[in-house]
């Protein structure tokens, strides 16, 4: 006869421990409040980055320019007029009616006006110092073959700021803000 086996565990904890392997249980790397955290974080990228995709600033072709008279006014009523000469790479995103900040110098006045002309073609130095009749410090101020964008000057004083030599920044178009990222 035989007898029957017996174990040395309890019935009880046998049933215990099988009920208790056929759960799922997760593992627990973080607490409730950092996963909340972390999903705030997620979304205010989402956000950021949509505002970098739909955001656009403002592109700027600067270039050095100079004052000086109009022509075809009588002696009392000449009008200022900056002659700003730009990069020939440039040419084809300048037309008439592009707004222009103008600067006169670091303490001068700023000036916010619209080019009234863009010449059709491309000016080497020296043809342009003989071509407006500029001094000897062309040189200077023309380093290279330029695109020349007529911009007048309403606000200044001609008998004040004629000769004086300016920077220009023609806004030429815009671009994406996440186009400055380097990705």
């Amino acid at each position: 006869m035989q007898t029957p086996r017996s174990t040395i565990f309890r019935e009880n904890a046998v049933k215990a421990y099988l009920q208790g392997r056929d759960k799922d249980t997760l593992p627990h790397f973080i607490s409730l409040p950092m996963t909340l955290i972390l999903w705030v974080l997620i979304v205010l990228i989402v956000v950021a980055g949509g505002l970098a995709w739909s955001a656009k600033i403002p592109v700027f072709v600067t270039g050095t320019g100079i004052v000086l008279y109009e022509s075809g006014y009588s002696q009392s009523d000449r009008r200022a007029v900056a002659l700003i000469f730009l990069p020939p790479e440039q040419a084809s995103r300048l037309s008439v009616g592009l707004p222009v900040r103008i600067h006169m110098s670091i303490s001068g006045p700023e000036i916010v006006s619209k080019i009234a002309g863009v010449e059709p073609r491309m000016i080497s130095p020296y043809m342009a110092c003989r071509a407006y009749g500029l001094d000897a410090n062309c040189a200077a101020l023309i380093t290279r073959p330029a695109v020349i964008a007529l911009v007048k000057l309403d606000s200044l004083s001609t008998a004040t700021y004629a000769g004086s030599v300016l920077t220009a920044e023609v806004e030429v178009g815009s671009q994406r803000i996440i186009s400055l990222l380097p990705l």
